[in-house]
Formats: structure tokens, sequence, C-alpha cells
């Protein structure tokens, strides 16, 4: 009977030990799973913020493009305007030259 209560004692203890393995180990695999749940949610937060980022760049790429554009425009225009004042200034110099020979 000693042994038997010992063998008994023995089983009791090892089961106890399994359990406390057992819910040591579920424990483990819950923080685990959260741990991947909040890895996961991060990745999807930053891949949002990538997404909005590159919205963004977008957007400013193409009002630069437009700027860029306009500022094309306006420098033919002024070339235009140089121009036209050289001619101006051509002209105003030939009238003066003629006034002053009569």
């Amino acid at each position: 009977t000693d042994k038997l209560d010992s063998s008994m004692r023995e089983s009791a203890l090892l089961t106890e030990k399994l359990e406390k393995e057992k819910r040591q180990r579920e424990l483990d695999l819950n923080r685990s799973f959260h741990l991947h749940e909040i890895e996961i949610e991060e990745k999807v937060s930053i891949m949002k913020q990538v997404k909005d980022l590159e919205e963004k760049l977008q957007i400013n790429t193409g009002q630069c493009n437009l700027l860029l554009f306009e500022n094309s425009n306006l420098q033919k225009e002024l070339r235009k305007i140089s121009l036209l004042n050289q001619v101006l200034i051509e002209k105003s110099k030939t009238k003066d030259t003629v006034l002053a020979k009569l």
C-alpha cells in the first residue's frame, strides 16, 4: 500500500505539473497570437500611411508640374515682351535720328 500511495502521489504531482505546463503553453500561445495581431495591425497602419503619403506626393507632383508649365509659359511671354521692347527702343532711336536730321 505504501508503494501504491507513493505511486498515486507521484502520479498526482506529475498530472499537476503537466496541467501547469499545459496552461503555461496556452498562455504563451495566446500571448504570441496577440502579439502577431498587433504586428499585423501596425503593418496595416503603416501601409495606410504609405498610401496616404503616395497620394499626397502624387498631388504635389501634379501641382509642381503645373507650376513648371506656367513658369515656362511666363518665360516665353517675357522673351516676347523683351523682344518687343528692343524693337520699340530701336524704333524710338530711329525716330529720334530722323527728327534730329530735320
